[in-house]
Parts: C-alpha cells; structure tokens; sequence
C-alpha cells in the first residue's frame, strides 16, 4: 500500500517592502494593491539582507491565508560592474 504524501502548495509572487513592522516583520504590497505582512525567515538577520522599505522581494503565501507570506528573496541593488570598468 502506497503512503498518501500531500504535495507542498505555494504561491510565489513579487512584492514591495513598505515598512518594516518588527525586526524581521514587514508591511508589503502586491503589484495589485493587496497589502499584507512579510516575514524573514531566521537564517540571516534582516540589516545583512539590505532589507528597507521600497525594496522588491519574491514571497510565498499559503493557498489558505494570503495576509502573510515568507520572504524568499530579494532584489541587491546594482553592484559595481568590472566590464564597464575594463571597456573605459
């Protein structure tokens, strides 16, 4: 007899950083206007990520509760690139 194992649903979206709530809690905002709470996971603290408002993070919600999600990732900000350096 096969073990029933339920498949992991996720939904992975792109989001805005509005403010931060706590210490790695944050207001954020879908492209289409909902607005919900963001949280870190506890693997880095959030001043090493560069997370503030106005940064672009992919979340992930649950299917059964779209007012929270976890962050996954986030934008860095264009770091310094070499090839223009040797081009000039």
């Amino acid at each position: 007899m096969k073990e029933f194992s339920p498949k992991k649903e996720e939904i992975r979206l792109d989001a805005t950083l509005l403010s931060a709530i706590d210490y790695a809690t944050f207001l954020a905002k879908l492209d289409n206007g909902h607005e919900f709470v963001a949280f870190l996971r506890p693997l880095r603290p959030p001043e090493s990520l560069g997370l503030e408002a106005g940064k672009r993070v992919e979340v992930e919600f649950s299917p059964y509760d779209m007012q929270q999600a976890v962050i996954l990732t986030h934008e860095f900000e264009p770091q310094f690139n070499s090839l223009e350096q040797e081009n000039s």
